[in-house]
């Protein structure tokens, strides 16, 4: 309602939010005399939360507490204390990218989301509220923080903070949305829309997810929460590098939720019900000086034993680079914080099942094969061929036909055998960069060909890789000539466009291999045996025991306790045609050893290459600074001299290689004069 205060103005005396269910009056202020008529001195008191009244105050911690709810009001009270009142009727969600963005605008959007869409007019969210609309957050006194009056409360604000990517607020609020209850409808609708920050991918919301969930452990919360723990998990382990440290997992946590990953995989492989790990199935250990549960035996593991089955650590269920890193944070805890150091020997991945493209051996293309039980293989080839594209439109097209996937016979865009055949024979213009090779182009292609395809054996796929192994026989194949009067992209088996085709490149290949030009590949390779051993150094175990924490760690080390696995480590098969004695195992170790490389490179220090060696001292003096007063900045100012002290102290140390006759110094003396540039000639020619 709205009263009338005269004729020139007007003043609000009532504000009513039905859907809230709030109500506002305009009451005067104390004070009000002195500060005047004309309404400065009139406040909007909310009737439902005695003594609040909508607040201007501003400061930074009020602007941060703000930041992704803008469905908010701040109030306070004549006492001076402020609370956060919060509309729970809107239903967050992700914003859809706007039409008309740029391709990297999109990208950007899709990797780091952050805008956010608040619905006002979702009848299923809000009928699945309780009786309270509005969710009032009390301010702490510092302005730094929140109290949540419920759980739902608490869970909302850190849905928002996660849409909104407030990593280390959310990260702090975690350990306030658990419960020990069934989770209501209300609640239960908040957690669902947790779904919507799956999309995330930047390390701090890895981070972020992982915590959320190591608080809901063992709590109705966690079976709910929608992201996978292993998938988690995994990107975290291989993006810990690039997280804030304020945000990274302790050593512990990490071993809390890769053990209880490792029993819950682990028992689905023995065949029991996939389930949270329960407390019952823990025990407490004390790790160093931080109590850890770790999984107690379990009597049903134990019977499968008795019984033959593959036991939890036989199972191996973890993915790899999580095996590894469970390994190398249990040898760090496990040790003794006085050992000198300990080697760790991480699992290697197993050799992946299933067929590989090199493993293949097909000779169907000059097996004899008739023509009639080629055409029996398939119904059609489709192809239209392209209008020769460079550059981006090139690169746009083979964008969309990987998408849509490339089929041996043409698939959704017609680019299949008939394709690949032109391309590597040159007679198909596709040009991504102007000195582009189509055959290496289509060498690469018929690999993304589907792996049903490429593991089956047949004159389309033999012909592709004869082409492929010997680009110098490529353009002796017999050209693709459609003479048909109506050239459609469909051609079918039994016209005469691809019975002369085939006919004559059997006759091709037949001469060829007759005569001995074509070269087969091997498809059977040695396997690289791996040792992978992680050494941890005494001052690093120290650091994960607590003890010595005084004495910073080590600069060498200090990026151990954020150390990323990456992607798993896998066999390599080498082709050896014929190697002497040694020059296997030079191979797997130090490839140029054989040519004794001491006599070709030398390693020389910056003051041996002629250079000044560089200065133990920073390049600016902050000392005497008045910001730099306190304890704090002065210890930081000393691990900063400590830094670049190392840092030098290494540059000027370091040797690099450099090849002989060939050094700066060399190639200035003898690059002036017509004998010296011969002898560079000659000494290069002798390196090839």
């Amino acid at each position: 309602g709205v009263g009338a205060a005269g004729e020139a103005s007007l003043e609000a005396s009532l504000i009513e939010l039905p859907r809230l269910g709030l109500t506002f009056h305009a009451r005067g202020a104390r004070g009000a005399a002195e500060e005047g008529a004309g309404g400065r001195g009139l406040r909007l008191y909310c009737a439902q939360h005695e003594g609040f009244y909508l607040s201007h105050r501003s400061s930074p911690g009020i602007s941060e507490l703000l930041r992704g709810v803008p469905h908010s009001l701040l109030l306070e009270k004549d006492g001076g204390s402020l609370s956060l009142l919060v509309s729970a009727c809107a239903r967050p969600r992700r914003a859809v990218l706007a039409a008309g963005q740029s391709a990297a605008a999109q990208a950007l959007s899709r990797l780091f989301p952050c805008e956010v869409e608040l619905d006002n007019n979702d009848e299923h969210w809000v009928a699945s509220l309780g009786p309270t609309k509005a969710y009032l957050y009390p301010v702490h006194l510092s302005q730094s923080f929140l109290f949540f009056p419920s759980l739902a409360a608490a869970l909302y604000m850190l849905l928002l903070k996660l849409l909104a990517r407030r990593y280390e607020t959310a990260s702090e609020m975690a350990p306030q949305c658990v419960c020990d209850r069934p989770l209501s409808r209300e609640e239960a609708q908040i957690v669902a829309l947790f779904n919507e920050t799956r999309g995330d991918q930047h390390p701090d919301a890895h981070a972020c997810r992982l915590r959320i969930s190591l608080h809901a452990l063992h709590t109705p919360l966690y079976p709910e929460l929608p992201w996978d723990l292993a998938e988690e998990l995994i990107a975290y382990t291989r993006k810990l590098g690039h997280v804030s440290l304020l945000l990274r997992l302790s050593v512990y946590d990490e071993l809390v939720l890769l053990t209880h990953l490792s029993v819950t995989l682990n028992r689905q492989e023995v065949g029991l019900k996939p389930q949270a790990v329960q407390t019952r199935d823990t025990v407490p250990l004390m790790v160093g000086s931080v109590m850890v549960k770790m999984p107690k035996p379990d009597p049903v593991a134990e019977a499968a034993v008795a019984a033959g089955l593959p036991t939890p650590r036989d199972a191996r269920a973890l993915p790899n680079v999580l095996q590894s890193r469970l390994t190398l944070l249990t040898a760090a805890s496990t040790a003794r914080p006085d050992a000198d150091s300990i080697d760790v020997e991480l699992p290697c991945p197993a050799f992946g099942g299933g067929p590989h493209f090199d493993a293949v051996q097909d000779r169907t293309s000059i097996s004899g094969e008739g023509l009639g039980a080629l055409f029996g293989k398939f119904e059609a080839l489709s192809y239209s061929r392209p209008e020769n594209p460079v550059g981006r439109e090139a690169a746009s097209a083979l964008d969309r036909w990987l998408r849509n996937g490339l089929e041996l016979r043409g698939g959704r865009d017609q680019k299949g055998f008939l394709f690949l055949y032109e391309l590597m024979r040159g007679d198909v213009f596709f040009k991504l960069l102007s000195n582009d090779s189509g055959h290496t182009l289509g060498c690469f292609l018929l690999r993304l060909l589907p792996a049903s395809e490429w593991s089956s054996k047949g004159v389309l796929m033999s012909t592709l890789r004869v082409m492929a192994h010997n680009p110098q026989l490529a353009r002796h194949l017999p050209k693709f000539e459609d003479d048909r009067n109506v050239k459609v992209s469909v051609m079918f088996r039994g016209q005469d466009v691809l019975a002369k085709l085939f006919e004559k490149l059997t006759l091709v290949l037949k001469g060829l291999e007759a005569d001995g030009h074509i070269q087969w590949p091997l498809h059977s390779f040695p396997a690289l045996k791996l040792q992978p051993l992680v050494r941890l150094p005494a001052p690093l175990l120290a650091r994960v025991h607590g003890a010595d924490s005084a004495t910073p760690l080590p600069l060498p080390y200090r990026r151990w306790l954020w150390l990323s696995d990456g992607a798993p480590s896998a066999p390599r098969r080498l082709r050896l045609a014929s190697c002497a004695e040694g020059e296997a195992d030079a191979l797997a170790g130090t490839p140029l050893r054989p040519i004794d490389l001491s006599r070709l490179v030398v390693e020389r220090t910056r003051s041996q290459r002629g250079l000044p060696p560089l200065e133990a001292r920073l390049p600016f003096a902050l000392s005497s600074h008045p910001a730099a007063q306190s304890d704090l900045a002065a210890a930081m100012i000393r691990r900063l001299e400590e830094d670049f002290l190392f840092h030098t102290h290494h540059q000027n140390e370091l040797a690099l290689p450099e090849l002989v006759g060939f050094t700066d110094a060399e190639l200035r003396a003898q690059a002036t004069t017509p004998s010296g540039c011969r002898a560079l000639q000659d000494a290069a020619a002798s390196l090839v």
